[in-house]
């Protein structure tokens, strides 16, 4: 969604740009004091973090997520064939699902890509001191449950979470799944779907269709 002008992130357009790989520099100085700038906003935006689950009330949190609805009701709408802002495409998969409950996915504006940055972050980490696929696994589990500890701090309940994390590791043929999808849409399973959102080896609107095909 477009929002007002107050509504920039941490990142600024021309960041973003960047990111993109749409940007163009006259000297390799320009493109490094780039970098810099991104990485120390990403610094400071993961400090802000703190600041946030400390200080802001539940009333401006759950306004956040009405944000987020209103965006799964245009995904909604979109599948009516009226026209949707979607923002930067970036954020179109920023989704979670469960077929069973809403199979239209709920818009998380942001939440899923977050905790993919910080699964990358500790992969990152995990690969520079040559850790195990178990002790990033681990690592990961023990962030996870105590987000969810320092969560319930804040409303005053102590909890102890226990989070278990196992990766298993796909064979997935994206060119295969691709033809599937656009010679019988149908024969895709969910988890067939889910594998071409994880790679992007899939627009969003041939996801819409897909959908418009397959659910609606």
């Amino acid at each position: 969604m477009s929002g007002s002008s107050d509504a920039r992130g941490f990142l600024t357009e021309s960041d973003r740009e960047y990111l993109r790989g749409e940007a163009d520099f006259a000297h390799a100085s320009g493109e490094r004091r780039k970098r810099q700038q991104i990485r120390n906003r990403t610094r400071r935006a993961l400090e802000d973090f703190a600041f946030l689950h400390q200080y802001l009330d539940s009333r401006d949190r759950l306004q956040i997520l009405d944000e987020f609805a209103a965006r799964t009701d245009e995904t909604f709408a979109e599948l009516s064939g009226e026209e949707r802002d979607k923002g930067p495409e970036e954020v179109a998969f920023d989704i979670i699902s469960d077929p069973e409950t809403v199979f239209y996915g709920i818009s998380t504006g942001g939440l899923r890509s977050t905790q993919a940055f910080v699964a990358l972050l500790f992969h990152d980490i995990c690969e520079d001191l040559d850790l195990s696929e178990t002790q990033f696994e681990d690592l990961l589990a023990d962030l996870v449950a105590s987000g969810i500890e320092d969560a319930y701090g804040r409303t005053e309940t102590v909890v102890d979470a226990a989070v278990d994390i196992e990766l298993e590791t796909q064979e997935v043929d994206v060119d295969a799944l691709r033809n599937q999808l656009e010679d019988d849409p149908t024969g895709l399973t969910d988890q067939e779907v889910e594998w071409l959102i994880q790679l992007r080896g899939i627009s969003w609107n041939e996801y819409i269709e897909y959908l418009e095909e397959t659910r609606y």
